[in-house]
């Protein structure tokens, strides 16, 4: 277990390098302390957070600094592929560091080269095949969330668990996705 002032110092270190929004998760990820343990030392995230002298993340979003380097970005890179494996996909990639696609896309050009550029292959293998039912049932999850059927950025912006890009393999643009979602979850009105 590492030690309340250890794991205090880590912190403000972190935040110099990525950003005064570091997340618990990443934080988490790149110490490999657990939620116990800092619950075991401060009680909650917040706390560590104020013993560190930065203000609490309570509803606030959690975003790495827009001033990150190339470097900083594939260190980033590098520490997600240790935690999730060489396959990570975007979407992993930017869930885990609060990175969104502008930033990389403003210094890699796109997904394929930082990946190139961190050793790895340009695409991930994808291992895992999903039914038609299972990415509309998720869908239908952020359908109903919202109350409504969602844009593609909707979709991916609430939670959705499947890429857009994955979605359009599969159904072709995202008007044939949500012409499928309908023929699946939309009953007919009954006629008389």
């Amino acid at each position: 277990m590492t030690s309340k002032s250890q794991l205090t110092h880590r912190l403000v270190e972190y935040v110099e390098v990525f950003g005064y929004d570091i997340s618990l998760e990443f934080f988490q990820q790149l110490t490999g302390c657990t939620q116990a343990e800092i619950a075991q030392h401060w009680g909650s995230w917040d706390e560590l957070r104020q013993s560190a002298e930065l203000a609490s993340q309570s509803g606030t979003a959690s975003r790495p600094s827009p001033h990150l380097t190339r470097e900083e970005i594939l260190e980033l890179l590098r520490q997600a592929v240790a935690a999730h494996g060489s396959n990570i996909s975007l979407q992993q990639f930017r869930s885990t560091t609060g990175l969104s696609e502008r930033i990389i896309v403003s210094r890699f050009g796109r997904w394929s080269e930082l990946r190139t550029a961190a050793g790895l292959k340009p695409y991930a293998k994808v291992t895992a095949r999903y039914s038609d039912r299972t990415l509309l049932a998720d869908l239908h999850r952020i359908a109903k969330k919202l109350g409504r059927l969602p844009k593609r950025v909707e979709y991916e912006s609430q939670g959705g668990k499947f890429s857009g890009f994955t979605f359009h393999k599969r159904f072709g643009p995202w008007p044939s996705v949500l012409t499928a979602y309908k023929k699946r979850y939309q009953r007919p009105t009954p006629t008389r």
